[in-house]
């Protein structure tokens, strides 16, 4: 028996590793630096933004050519995101928030403190996360109001929209908007558990720091350093998702497009819905520390790694 179900698993790894390798990574060549942390595709031009430490990428063409269009000054002035709107493009920085109308020039200041995420709803409201809690503006980022409840005063991860829902993820724990304003539906301390009587389930709550959020279909995935979790009822509760095929459980990032890829230090993995696992996308990827990816209209997904930017064509694109 146990012989066998090491042959299962290697069955698996095979599987995974060599079953669907006809997508190869492509180098893109055009900047500079190697140690890329974010990309960006904007929904309303295809123009495609990349971030180094302290330096913004912009290209019109595909990745064929590159145009530094912002650059942060300064010992302590990391790049942290880039949110694109119908108004602008906006960088989250550790020196504040900074806006373009185009994405290429005249960028302005909106925000003083250290900005970490920004997210934008269908009726037209940004919300910011910061280190020391939400912001809202109601104005394009010309006014802020602070958040009145509990994650007015927490570090705020990522923000996620799905329809009329908002998923927050914060230091201790991931939040959804109700009625009676934002509520905890999952805890990421165990410490904090003693005094949320809503949660019932210590081993599924009690999960280290949740690093992404991603809305598919019906269903919110949240990526964490243990595993990927997910939700059917719109977060209310919260269930391990499959992980046959994944590497590694410290997932930093999930993207869901058609389907839903998760991005571990151990490499960018795609799910199959018809076997129910994993497969790792590797083919010319010279790294596995990827720090962040993307979905372009034309069917390609981009990476972002320490060693430069990299592209795949996804099958049926």
């Amino acid at each position: 028996m146990k012989y066998a179900n090491i042959l299962a698993m290697l069955c698996i790894f095979i599987f995974c590793s060599y079953g669907f390798t006809n997508e190869d990574w492509e180098q893109v060549k055009g900047i500079q630096e190697t140690n890329v942390r974010n990309v960006s595709i904007s929904p309303f031009n295809k123009a495609i933004y990349v971030s180094t430490e302290k330096t913004l990428h912009r290209s019109e063409d595909d990745g064929n050519n590159w145009l530094v269009v912002f650059s942060s000054q300064g010992e302590d002035s990391k790049i942290n995101f880039t949110g694109i709107f119908e108004q602008g493009v906006f960088i989250c920085a550790k020196k504040g928030l900074f806006k373009s109308g185009d994405g290429k020039s005249n960028w302005k200041r909106m925000f003083e403190d250290s900005a970490t995420y920004i997210a934008f709803s269908k009726d037209g409201r940004i919300l910011l996360g910061t280190k020391k809690g939400l912001f809202i503006s109601l104005d394009n980022g010309l006014t802020w109001q602070k958040d009145t409840g509990e994650i007015g005063n927490i570090s705020i991860r990522w923000i996620e929209f799905m329809d009329e829902e908002i998923f927050i993820a914060a230091e201790k724990g991931v939040y959804k908007n109700t009625a009676a304003g934002c509520k905890r539906t999952l805890v990421t301390n165990r410490a904090e558990i003693e005094y949320d009587v809503d949660i019932v389930d210590e081993d599924i709550q009690a999960i280290k720091p949740v690093n992404s959020i991603t809305a598919g279909k019906s269903n919110v995935f949240l990526a964490t350093d243990s595993g990927i979790f997910f939700s059917e009822d719109k977060g209310d509760t919260w269930n391990k998702f499959i992980n046959t095929g994944l590497i590694s459980l410290k997932v930093k990032k999930l993207l869901y497009e058609d389907n839903l890829y998760a991005m571990t230090d151990k490499g960018i993995f795609v799910f199959s819905e018809k076997d129910k696992l994993w497969k790792r996308l590797y083919k010319g990827m010279p790294t596995k520390d990827t720090r962040d990816i993307a979905i372009d209209a034309d069917g390609y997904l981009w990476a972002a790694t320490k060693k430069g930017v990299y592209k795949m064509k996804l099958e049926g694109s």
